[in-house]
């Protein structure tokens, strides 16, 4: 008589996949938003390095015609020195902002207004990088002769339209003979005193420009990057 040998394959139950399956949803839901963030911070850096450094080539290219930036005249009207100083920019088109058609939030997450350059008639820049310079229109003029800032929306027309985030202050600077995030070397400190970080998160700052979550509008966060070695840390308003 033939013995039967009868094979019985094993395998899983549909309760130990519905557990599996709630398990990998758990650990993605825990770390996918991690993930993301990251990578938006390590964007955000790598396109702020982008900008900063086409604006330093164009200013670079300036003093070949011009002399050094410390001999550059900075009581020029705004649109005039953007013109004369730092035409090697590559600007690929320009657009006139109208009011309320682009709204910016402070890293406190507050609406930004009252910036002399992201005023009603300002004309913006694009950049071949797709990044966005905002010149105001006129004979505006910077109230110290010491600079020229300029707002760079370094992802263009897309959000969060929010300083810290995607907006930065870069400053075409007589002191430091050089482009520097705003307030990264200071001449009010006295003439070329660094910031420290902690001066970039809580000031001193009478119109709570410092890059924080709480009473900043963000204006120095392009400093406190390129100060912590252009790198997002844990303590950045993110």
């Amino acid at each position: 008589m033939k013995n039967i040998f009868v094979q019985i394959k094993k395998g899983f139950t549909l309760a130990e996949v519905l557990i599996t399956l709630v398990i990998i949803g758990v650990i993605a839901a825990l770390t996918i938003p991690t993930a993301v963030n990251n990578y938006q911070k390590r964007q955000t850096v790598t396109q702020l390095k982008a900008v900063f450094s086409q604006f330093s080539q164009a200013a670079k290219m300036g003093t070949v015609t011009y002399g050094d930036i410390a001999t550059w005249d900075f009581t020029l009207p705004i649109p005039d020195f953007f013109s004369r100083y730092l035409s090697n920019l590559v600007v690929v088109k320009e657009m006139t902002l109208n009011s309320d058609e682009i709204v910016y939030k402070g890293s406190n997450g507050g609406r930004e207004s009252g910036l002399r350059c992201m005023s009603s008639g300002a004309k913006i820049k694009v950049l071949n990088s797709g990044a966005l310079v905002f010149v105001p229109n006129g004979t505006h003029r910077q109230p110290s002769a010491q600079n020229q800032c300029f707002v760079v929306d370094v992802n263009g027309l897309k959000g969060p339209n929010q300083f810290g985030r995607d907006a930065f202050f870069l400053c075409v600077d007589a002191y430091n003979n050089a482009v520097i995030p705003h307030r990264y070397n200071d001449y009010e400190l006295p003439p070329y005193t660094e910031r420290s970080r902690e001066q970039l998160i809580n000031g001193p700052s009478n119109e709570g420009y410092q890059c924080n979550k709480t009473n900043g509008r963000g204006m120095w966060c392009a400093a406190l990057i390129m100060r912590d070695g252009w790198q997002i840390k844990d303590d950045y308003p993110w």
